[in-house]
């Protein structure tokens, strides 16, 4: 059965316009996604920014009255001067805020890279959407990561 070229043509405009309804659809979802990803991303950096700033401030609290306690039980039991007892316990008090301050440095940067990923995934989908050749799109396993071993 042969048809007639404007019933092949109107098929043709259903077909192209379902595909492009599709295609509308599937941009709106993926900016749904990526706004949800970016929510709990951020909401998870700004966790981690919160409990570096207050453990921060907790510590500079309580320095002058842990280095003052330290000291004065240092020169007491070891007899030693109070100031070299002072030098002492000041040096242990910078390795404890070092270790704090470091700690919460990593999970402020496994953070960012967690807000990193939807960005990503968000820009291949629009690049795959507008078109572009297979091999100028990148896929997430092979594109390198903007912080390799943690460094920037």
């Amino acid at each position: 059965m042969i048809r007639h070229p404007a019933e092949n043509s109107s098929s043709l405009q259903q077909d192209v316009s379902r595909l492009w309804t599709h295609l509308v659809d599937l941009g709106a979802l993926q900016c749904r996604l990526f706004a949800v990803e970016f929510r709990r991303s951020s909401a998870s950096l700004q966790k981690a920014v919160l409990l570096t700033i207050t453990g921060g401030v907790l510590l500079m609290a309580a320095v002058p009255l842990l280095l003052a306690a330290g000291a004065l039980q240092l020169s007491a039991s070891a007899e030693l001067p109070l100031a070299a007892s002072l030098a002492i316990v000041a040096v242990i008090a910078m390795v404890l805020m070092s270790v704090a301050m470091i700690a919460g440095y990593r999970i402020a940067r496994r953070s960012a890279k967690a807000l990193i990923s939807p960005v990503r995934d968000l820009e291949l989908n629009l690049r795959s959407l507008a078109g572009e050749p297979a091999s100028t799109v990148r896929t997430s396993a092979s594109s390198s990561d903007p912080y390799p071993n943690g460094a920037e």
